[in-house]
């Protein structure tokens, strides 16, 4: 697969769970640490993640938007379900690593429920959009 560079990109690469794709441009607003930057407007782009396979032994079972940011030549996905998110210098191993933090993420959650019930309840939210096959 070509490696990626614009978002212009992103829309004729052949990424076969990607229905959509939109492109913002919003002013950065957020404060970290006392330091607040205004240089530049941060752009990104929203895909939809179609329901299937998403690694093997997984699969997404409900769609899925993500963001994603082109930063300094790398790429940065993330979602507003969970606040997972995965980088790279090209956005298909951006988005594997979107995916094994996601399913990692699962997997804690899931082994922790005898040490913390509560998180059946998230292991159910989870599940609404990511299972094993």
């Amino acid at each position: 697969m070509p490696e990626l560079r614009t978002f212009a990109d992103v829309r004729t690469t052949p990424f076969p769970f990607v229905s959509a794709a939109k492109q913002y441009s919003t002013q950065p607003s957020l404060t970290i640490g006392g330091f607040f930057s205004s240089e530049k407007p941060a752009s990104y782009i929203t895909v939809l993640l179609q329901t299937g396979p998403l690694m093997t032994g997984w699969q997404l079972v409900k769609s899925l938007e993500l963001k994603v940011e082109l930063d300094s030549g790398a790429y940065l996905v993330s979602d507003a379900i969970v606040s997972m998110y995965g980088s790279c210098l090209t956005l298909p191993d951006a988005i594997k690593d979107y995916f094994t933090s996601l399913i990692e993420y699962f997997e804690l959650v899931e082994g922790q429920i005898s040490e913390e019930p509560a998180n059946q309840a998230l292991l159910e939210y989870l599940s609404q959009y990511i299972q094993r096959h």
